[in-house]
């Protein structure tokens, strides 16, 4: 039996990070290291409104990442401290 050694060589060279979750190799050009955890860019997007996000624009509630819109819209229905967004 003929021995084929790796079939994807390329997937374990210079130990590239995977994210745990998705399971695909994180590259240091689409990486986004942001609330304890990396993200790929196109994963790094508000939770309720899914709009993507960057390390600019994005607003932090309960180590998940949204945008302020959602955080406005979440402050005016009474789910945040009135002074939230004076604490970011």
């Amino acid at each position: 039996m003929q021995d084929l050694g790796n079939p994807h060589p390329s997937l374990f060279q210079n130990h590239k990070p995977y994210l745990s979750w998705c399971g695909k190799i994180m590259y240091p050009t689409e990486k986004v290291n942001c609330l304890n955890k990396f993200w790929h860019k196109a994963y790094f997007h508000c939770e309720i409104y899914k709009m993507t996000l960057n390390m600019k624009n994005y607003k932090d509630y309960e180590k998940k990442p949204y945008c302020n819109d959602t955080i406005v819209n979440v402050q005016q229905i009474g789910m945040l401290p009135a002074n939230y967004m004076e604490a970011i």
